[in-house]
């Protein structure tokens, strides 16, 4: 096999780690029984075209990490937003549930990607102990998400970087 051939093969292999769950599609008996565990990506969404999403990134690393799970996303495949708030609410409830993690990056930025709504998420799972929870030093307004996570998971700090957060949920799945 050529090198370019094994490099297509590894790539697909890589991507086959991960299953992906994307809004608005429900989860399948398939997606839930899927690996070792599902994480649910918890955290701000861009509010606009020109400001990525951080779950790509996510999905990259937990894939490079060869652990096979389901990741429910709380965004669509192609990045857009569905215009149906209702529908929304009510896929994002239902798969926080589902999964076996909560996974909250938080790299807030408070024009574009506010997160008020993970403000609310976060205190909603905060008692549920399947909570994993980073951010970036860089990040304004957590301080009581940290001072929060701090008192409930027994002392234990966020995250700082993403890989570290990555990291911590291997661990976690592969437990």
């Amino acid at each position: 096999m050529t090198t370019a051939a094994n490099n297509r093969t590894s790539k697909r292999l890589v991507k086959a780690y991960v299953n992906k769950v994307y809004v608005p599609n429900d989860a399948t008996d398939h997606d839930k029984s899927y690996g070792i565990g599902s994480i649910f990506l918890a955290g701000p969404t861009p509010r606009d075209d020109k400001t990525p999403s951080w779950r790509p990134d996510f999905v990259r690393r937990l894939a490079r990490a060869k652990v096979h799970c389901t990741v429910f996303i709380p965004e669509q495949k192609n990045g857009k937003w569905l215009g149906n708030y209702d529908q929304q609410c009510e896929w994002e409830y239902n798969h926080l549930a589902l999964s076996s993690a909560v996974v909250f990056w938080v790299p807030r930025e408070l024009k574009m990607m506010p997160a008020f709504t993970t403000n609310v998420e976060f205190g909603y799972w905060l008692g549920s102990k399947k909570m994993f929870y980073g951010r970036p030093d860089d990040a304004p307004k957590n301080r009581y998400l940290d001072w929060m996570y701090r008192k409930e998971y027994e002392h234990e700090d966020p995250q700082t970087t993403m890989k570290a957060l990555v990291d911590r949920v291997v661990n976690y799945l592969k437990e």
